[in-house]
């Protein structure tokens, strides 16, 4: 175990796996007219306020992940490897607010009860394919798209075929929860990126 990236040993190739990783990385929120969101202390507890920033940019960035993403990015092309990141986001361009807290499977307010609720944003695949520089990027697609070139819907099918009847539901269940474009399928995006002469990672090719 390591408490960065930065400490894995820099010796060969890597296959980098990031799932619902990203999106738990820390954020900021700008309004682009010299405003940023932050966090302040109230008689109440914590709660946001726009504050003077000196950044121009607009929307949400993650400056966190993309140190990370430009890490993996510079060890790819160095030593050749792949990664693939799965998380709910979008592919670039997105201004709204998508801070979010969940606690015990529901949502929460961000800054109440600090360090008891799960914080997540969306994720910027675009921007984290910019951090990572030239590499070849594949991606990202619905997450419903990949797992079905992967073959899901056979592998739904074959494990339904020794199954129970409540197995069965389950199964089905389970099969449109991660594949419906209403649900996890069209939330959760997937990109991956290689470096080197590494072929082309499965799920991309149309």
């Amino acid at each position: 175990w390591f408490d960065s990236f930065d400490a894995i040993p820099d010796d060969g190739p890597i296959i980098v796996i990031a799932n619902e990783f990203f999106d738990a990385l820390p954020i900021r929120q700008f309004r682009g007219d010299g405003q940023e969101r932050a966090v302040i202390a109230t008689d109440s507890g914590f709660a946001s306020a726009w504050v003077p920033t000196e950044d121009s940019r607009r929307g949400e960035a993650s400056d966190a992940g993309a140190g990370v993403m430009a890490t993996i990015g510079e060890r790819l092309r160095r030593h050749g490897g792949a990664a693939l990141i799965i998380d709910y986001g979008h592919a670039g361009g997105s201004t709204g607010d998508s801070l979010q807290a969940l606690r015990h499977g529901a949502p929460a307010n961000p800054f109440a009860d600090p360090g008891e609720a799960d914080l997540t944003a969306h994720v910027d695949f675009a921007a984290l394919a910019a951090a990572a520089g030239a590499l070849r990027v594949h991606g990202p697609l619905s997450q419903g798209v990949w797992l079905t070139r992967l073959g899901i819907e056979a592998r739904a099918a074959a494990l339904q075929a020794r199954a129970t009847r409540p197995q069965a539901a389950a199964i089905a269940a389970a099969l449109v929860r991660l594949t419906a474009p209403t649900q996890m399928g069209g939330l959760f995006k997937v990109m991956a990126l290689s470096g080197g002469n590494w072929p082309l990672p499965s799920g991309f090719d149309a």
